[in-house]
């Protein structure tokens, strides 16, 4: 498995360039020696001047552009030295890094919410700050390196956050096809099997396939390798996980695409869902019989993300489940009302050794519990303050005395999940409001006639 990286184009980089000139022209005069052409480069108190670090700029230079030659980028040796790791980003990181010059791009591929800060060159290194969303304007100041290779370090409104090279619309291993080698369409656009409110967009399969075409496909990897992208969903013009496959390597598929995901596998690569489209596999196939061991994956719908590392979701056959899960998913929270993906090692639904899988690299956890004894009902203010009418799906009423801890059940009729070991209503049942995901337990009961 490949880490992608791009083809750099010249055009960009000579846009960036002449931006960078064009508006430099218009800084404040400043201290400093100036060349023949009437500009210098920028080492002391850069930002004072509007300038960043390093930045080559002109003061009443002549309307002549610059000659074609001095496009050419400048020896590392005029390069200032670099700045220390501001204090949001962790040494150990920024010591995976090198400098590059600076440049502008734009922030892509953050979805609906925006992009999280980051700390590190890992997903779960998230801080506080504001989110990048698409289109952001952030400066790319520094390139992963060794166990940060495709990430980058960037500024985006004042502060500095590691973020995927995938995510930026230019970056220096940038993992795009060059503009004349965009990848050939190997199937209709289709939605990703993430929006599509859990519905069964593949059915289990078992098969052994290679990597074939990659040639073809217009991504590679740093050193040149022909690469199919891993991508996370069943689309070619979607995202992919950043890394790929080249000619000749092995995989074996837990499902084939049904629906508007046919003409696609899936598998399950280093623990995240990765779809690869039948163009890019061999036609013989072997396939492995079915047994209990066989591994698994399923879409579930994230109904409420609770207090404690607790997850309320739906399976596509409507069961509710309550699971348990560990480290690894911190932005649980943004997947509520969409899907993510349970992966069991077995065919047992979250049983031993299950993981959750969340969207665009998000992370994946380890479930440590599941239990199904839930249902769903209506909760309506009761006659008292403290008091809930529940009323079932078979239309039962029960009026509950609740404890604290859902204290919008007393103001207003809203959906809730009821889980009980037993006995519907009976005491230590927990209600989960949908709504908040608040929690409270009953502490009394009675069905009334």
């Amino acid at each position: 498995m490949l880490r992608i990286a791009s083809i750099a184009v010249v055009a960009i980089l000579l846009t960036a360039s002449a931006a960078i000139v064009t508006s430099s022209q218009t800084a404040e005069a400043h201290p400093g020696n100036t060349d023949s052409s009437g500009c210098h480069t920028c080492r002391t108190n850069c930002p004072k001047w509007g300038l960043s670090y390093g930045q080559y700029h002109c003061h009443n230079a002549p309307s002549t552009p610059r000659p074609a030659a001095t496009t050419t980028p400048r020896p590392t040796a005029t390069q200032p030295p670099p700045a220390p790791a501001p204090a949001s980003l962790t040494q150990a990181s920024t010591a995976n890094s090198k400098v590059v010059a600076a440049y502008m791009t734009t922030i892509r591929d953050a979805g609906t919410s925006g992009q999280q800060r980051r700390s590190d060159c890992v997903v779960t290194a998230i801080v506080a700050g504001p989110l990048m969303t698409n289109g952001t304007n952030v400066e790319v100041q520094r390139e992963g390196t060794g166990r940060c290779s495709g990430w980058s370090i960037v500024l985006a409104n004042g502060a500095t956050s590691w973020i995927r090279n995938l995510q930026l619309t230019r970056a220096p291993s940038n993992a795009r096809p060059t503009a004349t080698a965009s990848p050939t369409p190997r199937a209709a656009a289709t939605p990703s099997p993430a929006s599509s409110a859990g519905a069964a967009t593949w059915s289990p399969s078992v098969l052994t396939l290679r990597v074939v075409n990659a040639s073809t496909s217009g991504w590679q990897s740093t050193d040149g390798t022909p690469l199919v992208p891993a991508w996370t969903s069943c689309s070619v013009t979607g995202e992919h996980h950043g890394y790929g496959f080249a000619d000749g390597v092995s995989l074996q598929s837990i499902g084939t695409g049904t629906g508007g995901c046919s003409g696609w596998y899936l598998f399950v690569v280093d623990g995240e869902v990765a779809w690869l489209p039948t163009s890019y596999l061999s036609a013989s196939v072997t396939a492995r019989p079915a047994s209990a061991t066989a591994p698994s994956a399923e879409y579930v719908t994230v109904l409420a993300d609770l207090s404690g590392n607790e997850v309320l979701v739906q399976r596509n056959d409507g069961a509710l489940w309550l699971l348990d899960y560990g480290t690894g998913c911190l932005s649980m929270w943004r997947y509520e009302g969409r899907t993510v993906t349970i992966l069991n090692p077995g065919s047992t639904f979250a049983g031993v050794g299950s993981e959750i899988a969340l969207g665009a690299g998000d992370g994946v956890c380890r479930i440590w519990s599941a239990t199904s004894r839930l249902e769903r009902a209506t909760a309506t203010p009761g006659p008292e303050f403290g008091e809930v009418y529940l009323v079932r799906a078979n239309g039962e009423v029960w009026l509950t005395e609740i404890l604290v801890g859902c204290l919008s059940l007393s103001y207003a009729t809203t959906s809730v999940v009821v889980q009980s070991s037993g006995l519907f209503a009976g005491i230590g049942t927990e209600i989960i409001v949908l709504d908040n995901g608040d929690t409270c337990s009953v502490w009394d009961a009675r069905r009334l006639p």
